[in-house]
């Protein structure tokens, strides 16, 4: 880590005297292991396929710091067990017209996370020991040792069918159910109070599209409405304390329009609208830890409502092997989920009450026998529009764009495959990668100097994978970082600089 608090020469645990300098992260540590099966049988009379996935999985880690990474944590870990099982259905009607997919599944997740020590620590690994209270995440008395356990049952279904040749109606649903409990031993008995109370999102999808095709498959059009339906109980939690079990439902309906003309051989345009919700997640609504971001829950979250408009323009050559697409969108959004950082207090997610969103894509495309060429761009810019009463941000955040979420970024890629070396019968393929991220604001700050801002970030990839014919192996070598520049998330935590990975793989029904 660059550029961060460690202590001076002179520094003592009576005199912790600081100065900036460089230091490894030494709290990072990460262990993971995953078993995962597949069973399934095709072609019966009665299905196409049917297949059972079942997954078990644990992981334990040690986290360095919260959310941003100005205060350095030294002992928290956790460890999480998550144990998963699926099954699905698949057929096809004997005239190829009806096509059915149900697939239902079921979730059990549980994280034990341990903040204990009466100590704050600096980035070189030195600390000093706390006069009081103890934990280095929170405010908290004695810490804090949360253990949360999540259950989610979910069932998902897609139907198509063709009414006529140039006509197909898709009707999806999705139904999910979380319930989520949280315990805390380190928390004294009065302030545990609703805590043990299974705490509830239940959310209920249906969807409706047709796609038409006309004037000699010169334009598609696909239609689409959509319901949503969600209610959640969630314990409301403010200044660490838990309140009360908070009940909350919402219904709304989306819909949509797009339109795809093939102008001539060599240009097609896109048009479209649509009305769309995004309902919050559990993580969202729940809270927990995640990512190194201890967020705290927030019951009362509305789902975000949009009105988005997009617009795009395609041109290919000849022989397609060329293509240029260039786009625009626009959203107006009620209601954005908005994760607010507030670092050793707890971060929470939020409704922003309206924001407005701008943006430009362009990118292009390029094969010829063994080379592939890939670049884009893309700029997109969300402002706040307004902000509610009842809003702690300060009016003067009206017009700023939203922090944290880059606005103008592009990619390269480049793909080379040796498919026909003397030495052997293997492919060898080559892929560089370049990826450009523009500064970007981490708080609503406005002023002209001194905003924190995440810094332009240019990162060179480069890898080689080894493939055996019909791929019945492969060994692939990734050097990410290539230039050893320093990179950074959307919330200025430094990422690894040059790295190098391995990856082999052998396929055994393949041998």
């Amino acid at each position: 880590m660059d550029d961060v608090l460690v202590w001076d020469e002179s520094a003592t645990p009576q005199l912790p005297t600081t100065e900036r300098g460089r230091a490894r992260r030494f709290n990072d540590a990460f262990d993971s292991k995953l078993g995962r099966i597949n069973l399934g049988v095709r072609d019966l009379s009665w299905a196409d396929e049917i297949v059972l996935f079942s997954s078990l999985s644990r992981v334990n880690r040690e986290w360095q710091h919260d959310i941003i990474p100005n205060n350095p944590w030294g002992e928290p870990s956790s460890e999480e067990d998550s144990w998963s099982s699926a099954l699905t259905w698949r057929n096809t009607s004997n005239d190829g017209r009806l096509s059915l997919n149900i697939t239902g599944g079921y979730l059990e997740n549980k994280l034990d996370f341990l903040d204990t020590a009466r100590r704050t620590y600096y980035w070189d690994g030195n600390f000093i020991p706390k006069p009081a209270g103890a934990g280095e995440s929170g405010n908290y008395d004695n810490g804090t040792s949360p253990r949360t356990e999540l259950n989610s049952f979910f069932v998902r279904s897609s139907l198509i069918y063709s009414i006529h040749p140039k006509h197909y109606v898709n009707l999806t649903t999705l139904f999910t159910q979380d319930r989520f409990k949280i315990t805390n031993s380190a928390l004294p008995v009065e302030r545990q109070e609703g805590l043990g109370e299974p705490q509830e999102l239940l959310k209920n999808y249906i969807g409706l599209s047709v796609e038409s095709s006309f004037m000699q498959d010169r334009i598609t059009n696909i239609i689409s409405a959509k319901h949503y339906y969600q209610e959640s109980d969630v314990v409301e939690f403010n200044a660490f304390e838990t309140g009360d079990l908070i009940e909350n439902s919402s219904n709304s309906i989306g819909y949509g329009d797009v339109i795809r003309y093939r102008i001539s051989q060599n240009f097609t345009s896109n048009i479209g609208y649509e009305y769309t919700i995004r309902q919050p997640d559990q993580e969202e609504l729940f809270g927990g830890i995640a990512d190194g971001r201890i967020v705290i829950p927030n019951p009362y979250l509305e789902p975000e409502l949009s009105n988005n408009f997009n617009a795009s323009l395609e041109w290919k050559n000849q022989q397609g092997n060329l293509r240029l697409v260039s786009g625009y969108f626009y959203r107006n959004t009620e209601d954005k989920l908005f994760l607010r950082v507030v670092p050793r207090s707890g971060s929470q997610y939020i409704n922003l009450t309206s924001t407005k969103t701008t943006g430009v894509e362009v990118s292009a495309d390029y094969k010829k026998d063994n080379l592939k060429l890939f670049i884009n761009g893309s700029y997109f810019s969300t402002k706040l529009k307004s902000i509610s009463e009842e809003s702690d941000l300060s009016q003067s955040a009206i017009g700023l764009r939203i922090p944290n979420e880059p606005y103008l970024f592009a990619n390269f890629i480049s793909d080379y495959s040796f498919t026909k070396l003397s030495f052997t019968k293997a492919e060898i393929a080559l892929r560089y990668s370049v990826n450009y991220v523009n500064s970007f604001l981490i708080s609503w700050d406005n002023n002209a100097t001194g905003q924190a801002t995440t810094p332009t970030q240019t990162i060179h990839n480069l890898s080689a994978v080894w493939r055996a014919p019909k791929e019945r192996w492969s060994l692939g070598l990734e050097c990410r970082n290539l230039l050893d520049e320093q990179a950074f998330d959307n919330f200025n935590v430094q990422k690894p600089g040059r790295s190098f990975y391995i990856k082999a793989r052998l396929f055994l029904d393949k041998l």
